[in-house]
C-alpha cells in the first residue's frame, strides 16, 4: 500500500504532463486550471479590470483638460492674438509629443508615413484656427457647448463612410437628439439679441464649422 519514491515521481510526471497538454490545447484568452476544473475563457482583446481603470482614468482626464480648455483660451485672449496663442501652444505641446516619441523610438517608425499626416495634420490645423477665433469673438460658455457639435458631425461621417455606423444614426432616439442639437445651436448661432432682425454670431459660427473640422479629423 506504500507508494515507491520511484512511482511517486511517474505520478507527478504524468499529471504535470497532463497539465502541459492541457495548456497546449487551451484557446487564447484561457486561463489555466488542474484536470477536471471548469476553464474561465476572456474574449481576445477585453480588457481586465487594471486597464478598465486605467481606461476611466484617461476619459476622466481628457472631459476636464477639454473643458478647461476654451476658459484657458480666452484667459489668454488678453494677452495674445489667436495666431500668436496658437503657435506658442501648438509649438510647447509638439516638443513634448516629440520627445515623448524619441524615447518610446516611435518617430522612426513615423518617418516613412508622413505624408500620410498631411490630410489628418491640415484638419486639425482649421480646427484649432477656427476655434481659436470663434472664442476669441464669442464667450467661453457658449463655445463649449457648441464644440460638443463635433459627436452629431463625427456620426453623420461615419455613417457615410462605414456601414456598421448606419444602425446609429436611423435610429430614433439618435435622430431626435441630433435635431434638438441642431436646432439649440441654430438658436445660439442666430442671436437676435434683442433685436427684430435676425444676425449671426461669427464667434459661435466659426466654433460650429471648427467642430465640423474636428469630426473630419477623427473619423
Amino acid at each position: 500500500g506504500k507508494t515507491r519514491p520511484g512511482g511517486l515521481r511517474e505520478n507527478i510526471s504524468v499529471h504535470a504532463a497532463k497539465i502541459l497538454a492541457q495548456q497546449r490545447r487551451r484557446a487564447p484568452g484561457e486561463t489555466p486550471g488542474m484536470p477536471g476544473e471548469p476553464r474561465l475563457h476572456r474574449p481576445r482583446g477585453s480588457p481586465g479590470m487594471e486597464g478598465k481603470v486605467k481606461g476611466l482614468a484617461a476619459t476622466l482626464g481628457t472631459i476636464i483638460l477639454w473643458s478647461i480648455a476654451p476658459v484657458l483660451i480666452k484667459m489668454l485672449s488678453l494677452h495674445f492674438d489667436p495666431i500668436t496663442q496658437n503657435f506658442y501652444r501648438y509649438f510647447s505641446s509638439s516638443l513634448l509629443l516629440t520627445s515623448l516619441s524619441l524615447t518610446s523610438g516611435e518617430i522612426r517608425r513615423l518617418t516613412g508615413h508622413l505624408r500620410k499626416l498631411v490630410i489628418p495634420a491640415s484638419f486639425v490645423f482649421l480646427y484649432q484656427t477656427l476655434l481659436v477665433y470663434g472664442i476669441y469673438m464669442t464667450d467661453a460658455t457658449t463655445a463649449s457647448i457648441l464644440m460638443k457639435l463635433n459627436v452629431v458631425f463625427t456620426s453623420i461621417l461615419a455613417f457615410l463612410l462605414f456601414r456598421d455606423e448606419r444602425a446609429i444614426i436611423t435610429a430614433r432616439s439618435y435622430l431626435l437628439g441630433a435635431l434638438l442639437a441642431f436646432t439649440g445651436a441654430a438658436g445660439i448661432v442666430t442671436d437676435a439679441g434683442g433685436s427684430p432682425q435676425l444676425t449671426i454670431n461669427t464667434g459661435a459660427a466659426l466654433v460650429v464649422s471648427a467642430s465640423l473640422f474636428w469630426a473630419c479629423y477623427v473619423t
